[in-house]
């Protein structure tokens, strides 16, 4: 996809990265599109999915589809991200198989039935809000006692949006980290921060109470990201 084909929004959003959207929760509960919270969708309800570290079942946290990531970027699918609800998540900074956390690409479905493994006793809708001008922490100097290899990827100042947010240049993120994702062929999708634990969620708070984020990344194809190889981090 050439970049003149490439809605103006997207192109804010994920490739020019000067703009993001915020991610919204409903007041409501949704059954199908972007949600959070409640029990899994149908596609990846059958099994709970164990934490590598702990053991544990992996709690399911949210679901992202195209109506919050853009159509062209989603390509009918979805994506649903699944953490340890216990202490792993900070040893374990990587998203994927044999990990504390993971993304897991599917195709769109309807929630599934309650089971042992959902962090809430139900669920929210997710939105995206309007447009934001984000600042790009790539155009920013760096900061005293940063590493010189940081550089590239100085902290900014104001620092980009650091609430849950599609597009744009991710909030915490810098360094090291971010280069090597753009160095695999993984653009920013988006991040989700603890903004989003306003939502009833029992004694499950791992998205509750301190600074970061989940990071996820999605394969660069014709300039825009995908949910192809979707992979990325958190820090907390």
């Amino acid at each position: 996809m050439s970049l003149t084909a490439i809605a103006p929004d997207l192109r804010l959003l994920f490739v020019e990265r000067t703009h993001s959207r915020p991610l919204l929760v409903d007041p409501g509960d949704r059954a199908t599109g972007s949600r959070v919270g409640g029990a899994p969708p149908q596609a990846i309800s059958a099994d709970a999915r164990r934490c590598a570290r702990c053991g544990a079942a992996l709690l399911y946290v949210l679901t992202l589809e195209g109506d919050v990531l853009g159509e062209v970027v989603a390509r009918a699918r979805a994506a649903s991200l699944l953490a340890c609800g216990g202490g792993c998540l900070g040893p374990d900074p990587v998203l994927g198989e044999g990990h504390a956390s993971m993304v897991v690409v599917h195709s769109p479905s309807a929630r599934g039935a309650a089971t042992d493994w959902q962090w809430a006793p139900g669920g929210r809708g997710l939105s995206a809000g309007a447009l934001e001008l984000d600042p790009d922490p790539a155009l920013d100097a760096v900061q005293p006692g940063d590493p010189p290899e940081w550089a590239s990827r100085a902290w900014p100042a104001p620092p980009p949006r650091r609430g849950s947010k599609v597009g744009g240049p991710p909030g915490f993120l810098r360094g090291p980290p971010a280069i090597a994702k753009e160095a695999e062929g993984l653009g920013f999708l988006c991040q989700i921060a603890d903004d989003l634990g306003a939502i009833e969620c029992e004694a499950r708070t791992f998205l509750l109470g301190g600074d970061g984020a989940f990071y996820l990344h999605g394969r660069v194809d014709g300039a825009l990201p995908s949910l192809d190889d979707v992979g990325g981090f958190s820090q907390f």
